[in-house]
Formats: C-alpha cells, structure tokens, sequence
C-alpha cells in the first residue's frame, strides 16, 4: 500500500513494505561525552538533539512492521580493517585508545555500541561496518535485496558523513533516499544546514529531505493502493518528461483523465531535450547517436483520458513511442525537431525537473 510523504524537492509515494528505516551510527563513541566525537574537539549536545525525533520515527517504523536496520562504525580489536589514512589524524592516534567508554570505535568496547534510546530490537539487523559508507565492506545490499527494498528513510550521524557517504552509495545503487532532516545531526550547524540542501538540490540529486513528523503522518494517513493500472483494466502506459509529471503545473491534467503514478524512469540514451520559451520541455528523439538518458515519469492512463491529455498539449509535442533503459518501450510526449529550433537546449540537467529546480523557473 502506498503512502505519500510531503518533502522536498516533490513528495514521495512509497510503499511500507518495501520501504527500510536506517538509523545510522547512534553510538555512544559519537553522541556522549568522553567518546570519540568529543576527544576530536566536538559538542556532542548537538547530535544528541537528534535522539527524541528518531525514538518517534523508530516507534512509528515498528508499529508498521517497516524493516529497521541500524549501523555501527567501527574496527576490529586488532584495528586490522582500520587503513593508517584513518587511524592518524592530524600526528594523533585517537582508534583504539582508551576512553572513558573503552577502546574507542573497536568492536565489542561499551562506546561502539548504540545508545540505549534506540537500542535495536529483535530481528533488527545491525551492520558493522569499518568505514563511513553503510555498504562498502558490509552485507547491507544482501539484506535490502532479500528484503525487496526500495525505498530508505535515513537518520543517524553525522549528516556531512555517514548519512551522505550512505546516501550517495544508496543513490549509486539505485534506491530512493528520504533523509528527515531532525533526525540527522552535526557537529557543525552549517554543515547541517548545507548537507540538507546538496541533498535535494537539482531535482533531488540524492533524494529527497523531510520531517520526522511528516514521515510519522504518512505512515498513519490511510494508505492508497500500489500506483498502477487495477486488476482487469486496460491503462495505457504514458511517458511524460515536463509539466505533466508530479507537483508541477500541468499535473491536474493527467489526474482529471483518471491517470495514476507508476514510477520514476529514464529513457534509453537517445533523447536529447530543450525548454522552449522556459515554459514547457520538448524532448526529441536522435537518430545520430548523440542522444542521451532522460529522467521522465511513467503514469497508467485510460485510454479514454489519453485523447483529453494531447488535445491540452502544446503546439509541437505528441504521443509516440519512447524507448526506457529497461528495454521497455511505452507511449510518451515528444517534440519535434521544428519545434526546438531556436531554444534553449537542457539536456545537461538530465531532465526537465532537475532543470527548473536548479534554474528556479516557474513550473
């Protein structure tokens, strides 16, 4: 069943069951005093702020039956995972000395471990894992993959870090990243705010940013079923890469033809697209080999909304078929050739959301 998120820079449809909650390094070395974050100069009060909105969103992840993963960082007693690059900072050695809490960031010390507000539960995975990113060295994608994950709602610290080094793997991998922004921490309040902003900018080149309380709300709104033609009906599959697509200004137009979301895509690497007089995309199909990917929407409509929608196009663009980087060929709006004479190529921002995001155009 799907829910839909309010963030930025678009809302979120996902769906429960294929949806993951990680909570990434809450450890007593990073967020108390006396570990690891405060021997490198750091206020830990700062990451503790944190701990109360993640407790509402870990109880409201568990009363839906989401998947909770939670990451540990750090080494081996031996420090032998542990690269020298690491382990000295600035002519110090700080990775297995001794602290009040133990050895810090070694496995197995009272610091590595997460702090009781947010202890796992059982049948909550935990990753141990020795570098900053969730995936590199860990068996995180075996457990998404087993699990049918798709989507991640990410917190934890620290935001410039983990969280991003985790997220942009993620994104890497093709999942879709919603970080709550309360939820994350830095030492550094200007860290915190920037990290936020890269993460949705272009479009949401990582993903999307949202609220604990807004994660809560989606999970207790009443869920709508999966996007998607109904059993027994015949929705045609439609393409659409501008102002039809989701939040933007022609999106009441497919919704009043009875249409419904399917899911994000790309076409195959032959397509090129322009904006033309920075009110509405074309995208055109190349036959000389200088095309590219472009990221589109692909909706299920009725076949008897799908006349309604064209005759409210502009001038130029029609429905033919659009080739996706799965192979999969669907109907779709393209412009042609005559129509982009002139205009303003865009095919740099890889689409048309990602490019009114970044040059603010109305859309």
């Amino acid at each position: 069943m799907i829910r839909t998120l309010e963030a930025g820079p678009f809302p979120l449809d996902f769906d429960v069951a294929s949806t993951a909650l990680i909570i990434i390094d809450m450890q007593r070395d990073f967020v108390l005093p006396g570990g690891f974050g405060e021997m490198l100069g750091n206020d830990t009060s700062l990451l503790l702020a944190a701990v109360e909105p993640i407790q509402r969103v870990l109880a409201a992840a568990r009363e839906s039956d989401m998947l909770v993963i939670h990451t540990r960082e750090g080494h081996r007693p031996d420090l032998r995972d542990c690269p020298p690059a690491k382990l000295t900072r600035g002519g110090k050695t700080f990775i297995g000395a001794e602290g009040p809490m133990g050895r810090i960031l070694v496995r197995g010390e009272q610091g590595h471990d997460i702090i009781p507000q947010l202890y796992p539960i059982a049948g909550e995975p935990v990753i141990d894992k020795p570098g900053k990113g969730s995936f590199h060295a860990t068996d995180l994608q075996q457990i998404l993959l087993r699990h049918g994950i798709k989507t991640l709602a990410v917190c934890g610290v620290t935001l410039e870090v983990c969280v991003h080094t985790t997220v942009r793997e993620a994104n890497d991998r093709g999942y879709e990243c919603v970080v709550l922004s309360d939820c994350v921490a830095s030492y550094f309040p200007e860290f915190h705010r920037v990290g936020l902003e890269m993460i949705q900018a272009q479009g949401g080149i990582f993903g999307w940013v949202s609220t604990s309380q807004a994660f809560v709300d989606a999970l207790a709104a009443p869920a709508s079923p999966a996007a998607g033609p109904a059993p027994g009906t015949d929705g045609v599959l439609l393409a659409v890469n501008g102002t039809l697509m989701r939040g933007l200004k022609l999106n009441p137009n497919m919704l009043a033809a009875g249409a419904t979301f399917v899911r994000e895509a790309a076409t195959e690497p032959a397509y090129r697209i322009w904006t033309v007089n920075d009110d509405h995309p074309a995208m055109v199909r190349m036959t000389d080999g200088s095309g590219v990917k472009v990221a589109l929407e692909i909706w299920s409509v009725p076949p008897e909304g799908l006349a309604g929608i064209l005759q409210k196009e502009p001038p130029g663009l029609s429905i033919g078929k659009v080739k996706l980087d799965d192979g999969e060929t669907v109907l779709g709006v393209l412009g042609e050739p005559a129509l982009v004479e002139g205009q303003r190529e865009i095919t740099g921002y890889g689409g048309w959301r990602a490019y009114v995001a970044a040059e603010k155009v109305p859309s």
